[in-house]
């Protein structure tokens, strides 16, 4: 009884220490996405300068001094390395392809679930957007193709794996995934439709499962940050030959219908065989992840943040 009662004691400290772990990290991504769009709703509507140089401001405060900000919350938090959990070490060739079919998997059900939800909004008579052109200038694409991928998988990779992989690699993995999705829902959102981010949250959320493996099974941050920035290409692809090539567009389609259903069948063998695993465990869900991942108080801090900011774009912002 005794034992068990000590037992007992020191999961509820653990749960205790992984909770407030997230709750700083999230705590720390609130502030640093936060200034971002603060920067973003309100520099272009109080100050006559040009977009380009809203964007070049808001820039700088994400990446710039949100992320020191966020760096200075999480220090105590963060260890000098990458926790080694698990023996550092290098993708298999099978393990690497899986890996980029799994993306073309995530991004063919981000077209799946945006036809849906264009077909939801025509049956319930919403005003459907104009079809964007797809017009980047080149701080758009610094960004995107740069900036983007590799702070965010200094973040969201690195810091949170310094952080959470001391706890379990099913904690890290579905923590990191969670937070760096939720905050992609605010892109997509538009006014009069708050649930446009739906896909990209689902899409963003699959993608953070791929790059987390990927830290937790080799420590190499270069990896995933080429991973991020492969995603990224492939995500630009579709409208990118729907503006200058047209017939190749559903021959792009195909493709990735192809490698994703690929990589659906890959990982049911990987699982099946046993060479996907979690804490040395081949059982990827758990029922304490949730419970930690959802006790947190900076998730739910960072859940309200992306409401709000949602909400107040879907009335009219833009960002």
């Amino acid at each position: 009884m005794v034992r068990q009662e000590a037992a007992g004691e020191h999961e509820e400290k653990q749960m205790n220490e992984r909770q407030k772990a997230l709750s700083i990290l999230s705590l720390g991504v609130s502030l640093m996405y936060g200034l971002h769009w603060l920067s973003s709703f309100f520099l272009a509507a109080l100050l006559p300068i040009p977009l380009e140089l809203v964007k070049l401001i808001s820039l700088v405060l994400l990446y710039g001094v949100g992320y020191a900000l966020f760096l200075a919350i999480s220090a105590q938090r963060r260890s000098s390395r990458l926790s080694p959990v698990r023996q550092s070490g290098r993708l298999s060739g099978r393990e690497l392809f899986l890996c980029i079919t799994l993306q073309f998997m995530a991004l063919a059900i981000f077209l799946i679930l945006n036809i849906v939800k264009t077909s939801l909004s025509g049956l319930l008579g919403e005003q459907l957007p104009a079809e964007a052109s797809l017009s980047m200038t080149p701080l758009d694409i610094i960004s995107l193709f740069l900036l983007a991928p590799v702070m965010e998988e200094l973040v969201f990779r690195r810091a949170f794996a310094e952080a959470l992989l001391p706890y379990g690699e099913r904690f890290y993995l579905f923590s990191s995934a969670f937070c760096f999705a939720i905050l992609h829902a605010v892109s997509f959102a538009r006014r009069g439709a708050p649930l446009d981010g739906l896909p990209q949250l689902v899409y963003t959320f699959l993608l953070g499962l791929i790059w987390a493996y990927v830290i937790v099974k080799t420590r190499n941050l270069r990896l995933s940050i080429l991973l991020h920035i492969f995603s990224n290409v492939c995500g630009m692809l579709l409208p990118l030959l729907a503006g200058i090539a047209e017939p190749l567009a559903p021959i792009y389609l195909l493709l990735v219908a192809a490698l994703g259903l690929l990589g659906v069948l890959m990982l049911r063998n990987e699982l099946r065989d046993g060479r996907v695993t979690l804490d040395q465990s081949a059982r990827l869900l758990h029922q304490e992840t949730f419970r930690d991942l959802f006790g947190s108080i900076g998730v739910w801090i960072q859940i309200a943040l992306v409401i709000i900011t949602i909400i107040y774009r879907a009335g009219g912002a833009q960002a």
